[in-house]
This record gives structure tokens, C-alpha cells and sequence, in this order.
């Protein structure tokens, strides 16, 4: 039992260091900052936050990682799909097996990048 807590508290705890974000058209979008308790994902609103509170900001920036499995043409049903597939090597597996044949075939170049960074880490 106490094997099973602690691979459940590694495995949550791993989503609070994560870069916040949001999914729009179904493609991640992170936040570049966060003022305050707000998380902000454009400069002006970065702007407008901090005019408002006069709080600085904490400015994010994502892993190339996550950039690469943002930037794969993979479509994510929610936020947490793509965190999953960010911190989840078998699920990002399973999404790319998912792929259908002609976008395979389409954004090859992204998708084998994607593949071989998987498999390397």
C-alpha cells in the first residue's frame, strides 16, 4: 500500500509544476505569465493584469518538449489529453497510433520527430 500512495503522489504532484495553459481549437495554448493568481496568455492581458493589481508577474516558458507535442498537428480532446501526452509516454503512443494514414503521411517529418523524442526520454 505504501508503494501505491507514493506512485499516486509522485504522479500528481508532477501536474503542479506544470506551465499553465488552456486548449483553444483544440490545440494547446500556454500561459506566458501568471500575475497575481491569474494566469495570463497574451502580452496585452499581461499588460492590463499588472496595471490593474500592480503585482509582477512570474513568466513561464514551456520545455521544448512540450513545444514539439504541441506543435505535432495532434489534436487533444482537452487539457489534460495533452498534459497526458506531455508527461505520459504510453499515451502520447497510443495518440500517435491513433493518427489516421493520410495525416500520417502528410506531417510525417513532425510525427517522427515526435516518435524519436518519445522514445529518448
Amino acid at each position: 500500500m505504501k508503494y501505491l500512495s507514493g506512485i499516486l503522489l509522485i504522479f500528481t504532484t508532477s501536474f503542479l509544476w506544470a506551465i499553465p495553459g488552456r486548449l483553444v481549437d483544440g490545440k494547446p495554448q500556454y500561459a506566458i505569465a501568471t500575475v497575481g493568481n491569474v494566469d495570463v496568455y497574451t502580452v496585452a492581458e499581461r499588460a492590463a493584469e499588472i496595471a490593474r493589481t500592480g503585482v509582477t508577474a512570474v513568466n513561464h516558458t514551456p520545455t521544448a518538449f512540450e513545444i514539439l507535442v504541441r506543435d505535432s498537428e495532434l489534436k487533444f480532446d482537452n487539457y489534460s489529453d495533452f498534459q497526458a501526452c506531455v508527461t505520459n509516454k504510453e499515451h502520447l503512443e497510443d495518440k500517435l497510433d491513433d493518427v489516421p494514414p493520410s495525416k500520417a503521411r502528410k506531417n510525417k517529418a513532425k510525427l517522427d520527430a515526435l516518435k524519436a523524442a518519445n522514445d529518448a526520454r
